[in-house]
């Protein structure tokens, strides 16, 4: 059979020696990856810009009311020193890091993060990094049963948490089913980002479960390793970049049961210098809100940090609160949500705002209907739209170095990036789909994860036996190779910037002793993403009120 192309700058339909006929791939030539861990080159990144250009401004502070159990975020000012330049950023990560090391962490560890956006959490997951110790970013809407499950997965050995998470601590030490998990896993607790933290410290030193274990704020952080730098970076040696772990994460995968999702060194690196194809941005100021506890915020972060960026962090996405720093900070990109999309059109931000330092806002994550996307493109200008998933990062974008956008096309999620290859599979036969057919999405390349942890059956239903990982979401692409997403087979709720899987909440709804049955749905919002809704039938004999059902989930 004769090889099939389509020309175009950036995509081509090809034949790929006959077993896969449909085959979209990317036409610019591979970028050069370095062959190091990501902690290698990301510290050898910060270390090379300019010392005295502004990495970290911060909206993303709290503080610690006394004689309550309550934490406020602070109000920014502009002439604070929530900001940090890459010279003092290099100098404070190694500083970090030192007095993780005298905290007695080894080879070993397992770092568990859990809090909300904040400056603290960027530093010492950067901390980690320069250690070359793995990490799991636990989504900061867990509650205590997400987050002991989540220790167990990724057999974590040392807890960081933010200040407005202790109510959650303090539920997980207090009830048997949860503290038996950290009693058993973890033997290092960090508390971050609390200036008046001498009730948690106490607490958490005073609490049987965890009165025999190393615990540390901060703020003794910084002075255990006050003035020291690594040696070297990584300190403990990543001898193969393409099987060490970087990151597990959180995701529903192809289907609606949660898993940790493994990220190499050499797939989180494959994946950044991927991301900046054909972008000149250092020096932007990036509105980065998207929680770091998802892969979103986890990939962002390093990703501006790469290209030279000034990060400007939100604790979490206010739209309005986001625009209105626009002028004040003169915000140059803004990586919006899709539950945002409505709020752009319909506020008038252009009307109210000074948006003209606004270069470009781009989106991905979930379909935005046509409508919506002509009109944040006529009102703010250059809008650019990618696909990736937690598995798959960046795998496709728009804005490559070639590609001349002579018309917008909504839901033109891009072409593929260099290194990756991507079909379109019929649901039912598995094969791969011409252009403008519909089908499942799956990509193979150099970023793609390394598997679902200490679950090889799930790895194997999701990545075929040609290595392409299935994503569970129906799209196709058109004569020019662009990817438009359409829907998704897997089933997961979106609620703000929060990802939930109907599937675990049904399973912690069934641990309820009055619960026979339950069904979780999503309820449109349009502002929100969508609510959940919980069909329940209860166990014959028992009687539990819905308000009493609402108390055990959010407790």
């Amino acid at each position: 059979m004769p090889s099939q192309t389509n020309h175009h700058t950036n995509g081509a339909v090809v034949n790929d020696g006959g077993n896969h006929p449909n085959i979209v791939r990317s036409k610019q030539p591979l970028p050069d990856y370095p062959n190091v861990s990501l902690s290698e080159y990301i510290s050898g990144r910060i270390s090379k810009h300019p010392k005295d250009a502004l990495a970290f401004v911060s909206f993303a502070c709290w503080f610690y009311k006394a004689n309550t159990n309550i934490f406020y975020p602070k109000q920014m000012d502009p002439n604070n020193n929530y900001q940090l330049t890459y010279g003092q950023l290099h100098l404070k990560v190694h500083q970090l890091a030192i007095g993780l090391l005298k905290l007695n962490l080894q080879s070993t560890d397992f770092l568990m993060f859990y809090a909300d956006n904040s400056l603290e959490y960027c530093i010492l997951v950067l901390a980690s990094v320069y250690l070359g110790l793995p990490f799991c970013p636990i989504p900061p809407a867990s509650g205590a049963f997400e987050v002991t499950e989540q220790i167990k997965d990724a057999n974590g050995s040392v807890l960081i948490f933010g200040a407005n998470k202790m109510a959650t601590i303090e539920k997980a030490l207090q009830e048997k089913q949860y503290n038996e998990t950290i009693a058993h896993y973890i033997s290092t607790i960090i508390e971050m980002d609390v200036d008046e933290g001498e009730k948690v410290h106490s607490l958490l030193k005073q609490h049987p479960v965890t009165k025999s274990k190393a615990v540390c704020s901060f703020a003794e952080l910084e002075s255990l390793g006050s003035g020291k730098q690594l040696s070297t970076v990584p300190h403990f040696p990543i001898s193969d970049p393409s099987t060490s772990t970087y990151l597990v994460c959180s995701t529903s995968g192809s289907t609606g049961k949660p898993k940790m999702a493994v990220h190499t060194h050499r797939s989180m690196l494959v994946t950044l210098v991927n991301s900046k194809i054909g972008l000149n941005e250092f020096g932007y100021r990036v509105a980065l809100f998207h929680p770091i506890g998802h892969i979103s915020g986890s990939l962002m972060c390093p990703h501006a940090l790469d290209m030279g960026m000034t990060i400007v962090l939100f604790r979490e996405g206010d739209i309005d609160q986001i625009m209105k720093t626009v002028p004040r900070l003169r915000i140059n990109c803004i990586f919006f949500s899709p539950n945002m999309a409505s709020s752009l059109v319909l506020n008038e931000y252009e009307k109210r705002y000074d948006l003209s330092s606004l270069v470009c806002l781009k989106t991905g994550g979930s379909r935005i209907a046509d409508n919506l996307l002509r009109s944040i493109k006529e009102k703010y200008g250059a809008i650019f739209e990618m696909y990736g998933a937690t598995e798959m990062m960046c795998a496709v974008r728009t804005r490559n170095p070639e590609e001349t956008e002579v018309e917008y096309v909504p839901g033109n999620c891009g072409t593929t990036v260099p290194g990756v290859e991507m079909k379109i599979v019929d649901l039912s036969t598995g094969e791969p789909l011409p252009a403008y057919q519909t089908g499942e999405v799956c990509f193979r390349g150099g970023g793609c994860f390394s598997g679902y942890l200490n679950n090889e059956e799930a790895t194997r239903s999701t990545i075929d036996s040609d290595g392409f990982y299935h994503s569970g979401d129906l799209g196709h692409f058109d004569a020019q190779g662009r990817l438009f997403i359409t829907d998704r087979i897997k089933e997961m709720i979106k609620y703000k910037l929060y990802t939930l899987f109907p599937a675990e909440i049904e399973d912690f709804l069934h641990r309820h002793k009055a619960v026979s049955a339950v069904c979780i749905v999503g309820i449109h919002h349009a502002a929100e993403g969508y609510y959940i809704r919980a069909y329940v039938e209860l166990v014959k004999g028992e009687t539990v009120t819905e308000e009493e059902l609402i108390q055990y989930v959010a407790g």
